[in-house]
């Protein structure tokens, strides 16, 4: 366009005023303490609650939330096997399932939605959530959460929003998988919770030291340096 603009082919260049968006590509966070609660409050009373909560506490990816099926959910065992995945180390997992969404998971089921799949669309729940209709209720979810933190809202729409612009489903994987390096779970074990086909991935989100995970090894070093020196003394 430059060129073409300087040889008087054209008379103004149409790409000269574009401001290119600023992305961080292949970096993802977990989710803060505050963002958190947020999501917590907001899924008590939100339609789509139960499948944010299921993103967060068993780290699936958005299309395995989609595929979800009421047969993959042990009930009894409180385990989650994951059919068809994005990858083939993916699929045929399995996750523990905590009580706080086994719960939830128990009352979406007597609602009686579908008896297939698990979440479905919003205006046919015959079907399971295509793309369109998993962002739809992501960022229904968030609008909720936003207004009730006290964004600004004008005509129904929200012209100053409270939250973060990174704040997308996929974080909610991330931070399970940072809850697994918070709880002491193996970085071996957290690959297969994950469904990572390269124990290299999980390493670079485990790499990310978080506080608690600092203060808990920091104690951990400590109590062994104390057992080590009492061994010393009493030998």
């Amino acid at each position: 366009m430059r060129k073409a603009k300087k040889q008087k082919l054209i008379p103004d260049n149409p790409a000269e005023d574009i401001i290119l968006p600023k992305v961080t590509q292949g970096q993802r966070r977990p989710i803060t303490d505050t963002e958190r609660a947020m999501i917590l409050k907001t899924a008590e009373t939100h339609y789509a609650g139960t499948m944010v909560l299921t993103m967060l506490y068993c780290g699936l990816r958005p299309i395995e939330i989609r595929r979800m099926e009421w047969s993959w959910i042990d009930f009894e065992n409180s385990v989650l096997t994951i059919g068809k995945s994005k990858t083939q180390a993916g699929t045929g997992r399995k996750i523990p399932i905590p009580p706080q969404l086994k719960s939830e998971l128990i009352k979406h089921r007597f609602k009686r939605q579908n008896e297939q799949y698990v979440f479905v669309r919003v205006k046919n729940n015959e079907l399971p959530m295509d793309e369109n209709a998993f962002y739809h209720a992501w960022h229904n979810f968030k609008r909720e959460m936003d207004i009730a933190n006290g964004a600004t809202v004008y005509r129904n729409q929200i012209i100053e929003s409270t939250l973060s612009e990174d704040l997308e489903p996929y974080l909610l994987r991330h931070t399970f998988c940072t809850d697994c390096q918070a709880a002491g779970v193996p970085i071996n074990v957290a690959k297969e919770l994950m469904g990572h086909s390269d124990i290299s991935v999980t390493a670079k989100i485990y790499t990310h030291m978080i506080d608690e995970v600092f203060e808990q090894n920091r104690k951990r070093l400590q109590e062994y340096a104390q057992h080590k020196q009492n061994q010393t003394v009493t030998a």
